[in-house]
């Protein structure tokens, strides 16, 4: 059987999780939705058992049927080649992770198609998004800190430092093209010499 090279995000994820215990399908899922992990990757129901399935196709994860009050259970666990991968490819997630993009950098092209007011717009409803998510954010990172939750209050706290910064920038941003008297034009990007990046924002 030849090995995986790189594990999706969403079999990433149900690994990780799998790593703290053995977990029903269903309770699974409930993790999975409770810890926002579908704002993070595309993580449906059918993505968590499609993942399941490879994983277990792989030697990385193992079943067993668990009897108890009610009907018999089919649970997953991780085994211990699943441990080692997940190990090497969360040290892969720290230490080179892929180049961060996001759909305001590919929002950016059109500002030549749009008028001012459609600009002013745009961007006004993007910075009360961002700050929605910001407060919410903040809602969880409290929630955490309260309870002692260390590792998912750093996680909270990245995001919540990276938003503050999207929307500083998205603010320069509303003021420069506001001096502005004319379109914009494509000839800005036609100036751009192409530059090979670092390595990891190759992924």
């Amino acid at each position: 059987m030849s090995e995986l090279k790189t594990l999706p995000d969403s079999s990433y994820v149900v690994l990780a999780i799998l790593s703290e215990g053995k977990v029903h399908g269903y309770d699974l899922e409930k993790l999975v939705f409770n810890r926002g992990f579908r704002f993070w990757t595309q993580l449906g129901r059918s993505s968590i058992y499609n993942s399941l399935k490879m994983l277990e196709k792989n030697g990385l994860v193992k079943t067993e049927l668990m009897e108890g009050e009610g009907p018999t259970k089919k649970v997953f666990s991780i085994t211990k080649s699943g441990l080692l991968r997940l190990k090497k490819e969360g040290y892969q997630h720290l230490a080179n992770p892929a180049h961060w993009r996001s759909e305001i950098d590919l929002g950016i092209y059109a500002l030549p198609l749009l008028n001012e007011s459609e600009r002013e717009k745009a961007i006004s409803e993007t910075l009360t998004h961002l700050q929605e998510r910001l407060e919410y954010i903040h809602e969880r990172l409290k929630w955490c800190r309260d309870r002692n939750l260390e590792l998912p209050a750093l996680t909270f706290e990245r995001t919540a430092i990276m938003l503050v910064a999207e929307i500083q920038w998205l603010k320069k941003v509303d003021k420069k093209i506001g001096r502005k008297s004319s379109s914009f034009t494509y000839q800005d990007w036609q100036k751009y010499e192409y530059r090979e990046p670092p390595k990891s924002d190759l992924a």
